[in-house]
C-alpha cells in the first residue's frame, strides 16, 4: 500500500487562514505549518483527556471508534497548534479598558504557544484543521499524480461499491466511476 501526501514531513510550509476575511486583509496573518509525521498523527488523534471507545464489530479493529468529548477537542487543537505551528506573521492581540478603551495590553503572536493563548478561535480551529488535513492530496490532485505514480493500476468501483467489488480497467460508464487504487509492496 502506498500513502500518498502533498507534503513531505518535517517540512515548514506557509498557511493564510480564511477566517474572519483574513484572506481579504492587505496584510492578512500568515501561519507556518511543520508538516507533522505520520507517528505525530496517531500522537495527535491520542491526544485526549476523556475517550470512549465502541468496539464496533466484535473484535475489528477498523471498526472501533473513538468518540471525544468538546474539551478534549479543543485539547486536540490547542495540542496541535501548538506543537506543528513554527512561526505566525501579522498577527496581534489588543486587551481593552471595555469602558475606555484604553489599551491595557497587546500581545504579538508569534508562534504555535501565542496563537493558542491568544488568538481568535475560529484562526486556532482553522489552522488546526490545516494541520490535520492540509496535506492529504484533494481528488483532483489525486487524479492528476496519484494516477502517474509508479504501483498503480485502475479500478472501477460501481455506484455504492467498495475496492472489494472493484472490476480491474477502467470503465466510460456514467453510472462507474474509475480510480486509482495503490498495489500492494512487501
Amino acid at each position: 500500500m502506498k500513502e500518498t501526501r502533498i507534503h513531505a514531513p518535517g517540512d515548514v510550509r506557509r498557511y493564510v487562514p480564511k477566517a474572519r476575511g483574513n484572506r481579504e486583509d492587505p496584510d492578512p496573518v500568515v501561519v507556518w505549518i511543520k508538516q507533522p509525521t505520520e507517528r505525530d498523527y496517531r500522537a495527535i488523534a491520542c491526544h485526549a483527556k476523556d475517550v470512549a471507545v465502541d468496539g464496533g464489530n466484535g473484535d475489528d479493529p477498523s471498526k472501533m471508534r473513538m468518540y471525544f468529548s468538546g474539551d478534549d477537542i479543543q485539547a486536540k487543537q490547542d495540542y496541535t497548534v501548538e506543537r506543528f505551528v513554527d512561526k505566525v506573521e501579522n498577527y496581534s492581540a489588543d486587551y481593552r479598558d471595555k469602558d475606555t478603551g484604553e489599551l491595557l495590553l497587546s500581545v504579538e503572536i508569534v508562534d504555535g504557544e501565542t496563537l493558542v493563548q491568544h488568538g481568535n478561535q475560529a484562526i486556532v480551529s482553522e489552522v488546526a484543521s490545516e494541520i490535520m488535513w492540509g496535506s492529504k492530496p484533494t481528488e483532483d490532485f489525486a487524479k492528476k499524480f496519484v494516477a502517474l505514480s509508479p504501483g498503480t493500476q485502475a479500478k472501477t468501483i460501481p455506484p455504492g461499491g467498495n475496492a472489494k467489488n472493484a472490476k480491474s480497467m477502467g470503465s466510460t460508464s456514467k453510472e462507474t466511476a474509475t480510480v486509482q487504487t495503490p498495489t500492494l509492496s512487501t
